[in-house]
């Protein structure tokens, strides 16, 4: 009922025109008829969400800049990681925390809630359908998605850096945080994608966080997801991943933190090899 609530005062402010708050509609609507997952649910037998999320906690705001000042001595730890860093503070993207100077040939870079503001065909017709789902948690992701990284490598290009992508909870209070992520990896492109997701402060927050990445005929991609300290006391996370002919796509999962962590993953073979 809070859930509902919330939809119905956020909605109109959500990123996105027509066409997006349709996708945002008809999304809260199946996770309504559904409602929350449970243990007699087969899937979701050790994560019973209805027992876990007595309450929904208010949407996160936009970072202030304690908050900002908070992640970046949060985000301090993980400097021994020599990437290209993409920050993003209770779910809004921080262009002046992040490392946009200089992107290599083949590599571009930017905010999903700009991108569903602009409206971009190439994101609306990606946007749920990389490997369409009917998972609850997704559904509710796609109701509530605020911000995020979209990503393009074209064909053939090798980053030479890993893109390090930084998720840090650090606001004053306890708040639900939806993030959505694009990757889109084309035919025979080489890249290194690193997600980390910690907090500043111990604070009883509800992440969810949904990646969607395509990887294109005879690509490589590798994807480390770090979960830590303060990535949210309920962390929810879904990879949607589509897997190209012959391509190459290594995933490792590191978890030190959250009270409950949940990474699920659906994948989809488009091609043999």
């Amino acid at each position: 009922t809070a859930l509902a609530t919330s939809f119905a005062a956020a909605k109109r402010a959500l990123p996105g025109a027509a066409a997006v708050a349709a996708l945002r509609e008809d999304a809260f609507r199946r996770f309504d008829t559904e409602g929350l997952p449970h243990r007699r649910i087969e899937e979701w037998k050790y994560t019973d969400l209805r027992a876990l999320m007595r309450d929904a906690k208010p949407l996160a705001g936009v970072p202030d800049a304690a908050a900002k000042a908070r992640a970046e001595q949060a985000a301090a730890s993980l400097e021994m990681i020599d990437a290209r860093r993409i920050v993003f503070v209770d779910g809004a993207f921080v262009p002046e925390l992040s490392d946009l100077a200089g992107l290599e040939a083949g590599l571009t870079i930017r905010s999903m809630a700009q991108t569903l503001v602009a409206g971009d065909p190439r994101l609306t017709a990606r946007l749920g359908k990389v490997v369409p789902t009917d998972d609850v948690a997704v559904a509710l992701n796609t109701a509530f998605m605020g911000d995020g990284a979209v990503i393009h490598v074209a064909a053939g290009a090798a980053l030479a850096r890993p893109i390090h992508l930084v998720f840090v909870n650090a606001g004053g209070e306890g708040a639900s945080v939806f993030v959505r992520s694009l990757v889109v990896i084309e035919k025979g492109a080489r890249a290194m994608l690193v997600e980390s997701h910690l907090g500043a402060g111990i604070r009883e927050d509800h992440v969810n966080t949904v990646l969607e990445l395509e990887v294109g005929d005879d690509a490589h991609v590798d994807h480390i997801k770090i979960t830590g300290e303060g990535a949210g006391t309920l962390h929810l996370s879904t990879l949607m991943a589509a897997i190209g002919a012959h391509a190459r796509f290594n995933a490792f999962l590191f978890t030190t933190g959250g009270a409950v962590v949940r990474n699920q993953a659906f994948v989809r073979f488009n091609g043999e090899g």
